[in-house]
């Protein structure tokens, strides 16, 4: 019975210490972003959120624009939302819009084009200042 007892407050340590870390802000890449821009345009293509992003003001190979694919949680990126309390995982398709400024973060991967178009790793949502 006593196995049962600990074995049961064990798991409950271990779901309490996942909640919280759910709530908890996510940590920031251990990088610096592959971009930092405004998001031009917005487009739902497939499983996938389309943006033309512009304004660049990180160094990103004399690239005046980019294309960015965001594909959803599980499948690709992450998107999170500068809010007053941290960053909030949100979903790409109510967060990203037409005029907010981003930091990303892309796999890697470009598809030669013009403008070229990346796979986004991870976005960070900017508050508006």
């Amino acid at each position: 019975m006593s196995r049962s007892i600990a074995r049961h407050g064990r798991l409950l340590l271990v779901a309490a210490a996942w909640a919280l870390g759910a709530c908890a802000e996510p940590l920031a890449p251990p990088t610096a972003p592959d971009l930092v821009g405004v998001i031009s345009s917005v487009a739902i293509e497939g499983n996938a959120v389309v943006l033309m992003v512009e304004s660049l003001t990180v160094p990103t190979a004399g690239y005046s624009r980019i294309v960015l694919q965001v594909r959803g949680p599980g499948v690709g990126a992450e998107v999170y939302v500068q809010e007053a309390s941290g960053l909030r995982l949100r979903d790409a398709s109510e967060a990203l819009r037409v005029g907010a400024r981003i930091q990303a973060w892309s796999t890697g991967v470009e598809r030669r084009s013009d403008p070229p178009q990346w796979d986004a790793r991870r976005i960070h949502v900017l508050a508006e200042r």
